[in-house]
């Protein structure tokens, strides 16, 4: 496979691979794809779709490299489930409803093994007013917070995290919106999707995950609203993987769910990407019932120089009120002292002042930059 070692030639094998097709790979054309597939997150597939060929090659170094990394993700993944089963129990007994939402969703309810589908934390979607008893219960269970900006203008969710005894980080996220964007934050309830939820029992009888269109509608809306259209194969694979599973009634629901929620344009992308990269099957005329009649505001996240500041002035105008701004405004510029301190290392208060204007002229750079895409969830 001459050029594998280039970039895109690089990118073209590996979705190849992972499609099914059968390539002479050298040593050194593996170690590439296994490099490649690592930072997008697909190599845990790679490992599975080679091990269905080139027999001959099994006992090759790069080979087993690939094979010890999805043994570790296996394992990870297992600890992270026990895990995951015990706070689901815990939230249950506390009465409240909780939705697994996007990797770990995803991990359990369309890959042939979870650990196929690597995920960084555990996201988990609750009803904002059980916030406080979801904090408790994690605090009670040996979970810390980390210190992150606060403020429900700023961010839309919050974390909890624990060393495991066999060294394994859990992570949860727990969203009371599926987006933090305020374009986005409201295009689904928890109660829309508690409504046609499904239950995981592989998991936990406490599980449960959004059905198959919303499921679908998330991964389009999620690598978007939060990863402004990155183009990381695992974001891929999940849409290629939930729409293969498609028939009319669903692509019907779908198409009715992104014209409401006026994102035809972000699903349209999503699906076009997923069918570029792994030939992903969709109907001849899903071009024309995704077409957006009129722009989108969604459809700017789309932009290839979107920086943080047109996120943020995106939610700033479309927040209902002035007041609501500038509660935005103050969360960003202003968060609280314990968080300011925590983050400089600092116990003196009389530090204050100076350190958020640090943070300020700091921020400043950041935000006018164009953003990275590469965030993994």
């Amino acid at each position: 496979m001459p050029g594998v070692n280039a970039g895109g030639d690089t990118r073209a094998a590996l979705c190849g691979v992972l499609r099914g097709e059968s390539l002479a790979l050298t040593e050194s054309q593996l170690t590439a794809l296994h490099e490649l597939a690592t930072e997008h997150r697909v190599h845990a597939l790679l490992a599975e779709a080679l091990s269905r060929q080139h027999a001959d090659a099994a006992g090759s170094n790069a080979r087993l490299a690939l094979q010890e990394a999805a043994r570790r993700e296996a394992i990870v993944e297992w600890l992270r489930a026990e895990d995951l089963k015990r706070v689901l129990a815990a939230l249950a007994a506390a009465q409240v409803p909780v939705l697994l939402i996007k990797g770990v969703a995803l991990a359990y309810t369309c890959y042939e093994q979870p650990s196929h589908r690597p995920h960084v934390d555990i996201d988990l979607l609750i009803r904002q007013e059980h916030a406080d008893v979801v904090r408790r219960v994690m605090e009670q269970g040996g979970y810390v917070a980390p210190n992150r900006v606060g403020g429900e203008r700023v961010s839309r969710q919050f974390q909890y995290t624990r060393r495991l005894p066999n060294g394994a980080d859990c992570e949860y996220d727990f969203h009371w919106r599926v987006a933090n964007p305020e374009v986005f934050a409201h295009v689904l309830t928890f109660d829309d999707l508690d409504a046609s939820a499904r239950p995981i029992p592989a998991l936990s009888e406490h599980g449960r995950v959004p059905s198959a269109t919303h499921s679908l509608f998330l991964a389009c809306i999620h690598r978007v609203a939060h990863h402004y259209d990155d183009d990381a194969l695992v974001w891929l694979y999940d849409i290629h993987l939930l729409a293969s599973r498609f028939g009319s009634a669903e692509w019907s629901a779908l198409i009715d769910l992104a014209t409401r929620t006026r994102t035809r344009t972000i699903c349209h992308q999503g699906l076009r990407a997923a069918q570029d990269a792994f030939g992903t099957v969709l109907p001849a005329s899903l071009p024309q019932w995704l077409s957006a009649s009129e722009p989108e505001p969604s459809a700017a996240f789309l932009a290839p120089t979107l920086r943080t500041i047109d996120v943020e002035l995106s939610t700033f105008r479309r927040l209902p009120t002035w007041r609501a701004r500038a509660e935005l405004v103050r969360q960003h510029l202003f968060p609280k002292p314990a968080f300011i301190l925590r983050s400089y290392g600092v116990k003196g208060r009389a530090w204050l002042p100076l350190l958020y204007a640090h943070r300020a002229a700091r921020g400043a750079f950041r935000w006018l930059r164009p953003l990275d895409p590469r965030r993994p969830s």
